[in-house]
């Protein structure tokens, strides 16, 4: 069993790298060979689900409508629950057992519940 993920400790970009990679199956391959980097942005490589498909890597932790796209996944498996309780968002999952994850936005609980639910431990 490997470490759990210090979640704080991620910037947005490998916060939404995480989720691509692990929740929403896609690859990261590097492009630098094929001039693919930008030196403005930081982009470093392409994030693919097939051969012919490039874009930068999705802001699923920062932006509802990617987010969003987290929770389409994650209804193919699961039932969940999304509450707003005074100031406060919380995510549940139910995948035999009920999970809640808890935080200030709607996009950080949702990627935090579906890398739970898909086994990934973040604290």
């Amino acid at each position: 069993m490997s470490e759990p993920i210090n979640w704080a400790s991620l910037s947005p970009r490998e916060r939404d790298a995480l989720v691509a990679e692990r929740v929403m199956g896609l690859s990261k391959s590097d492009a630098r060979q094929a001039g693919l980097n930008c030196p403005t942005c930081g982009y470093d490589g392409q994030w693919s689900s097939g051969a012919n498909w490039r874009t930068l890597v999705p802001q699923y932790s920062t932006d509802i409508a990617t987010a969003w796209q987290v929770v389409e996944k994650l209804k193919e498996k699961y039932e969940f629950q999304l509450l707003l309780d005074h100031g406060q968002w919380s995510f549940s999952v139910f995948r035999g057992d009920k999970f809640t994850v808890y935080g200030s936005t709607v996009p950080e609980v949702i990627c935090l519940a579906a890398l739970r639910a898909v086994g990934v431990e973040v604290e």
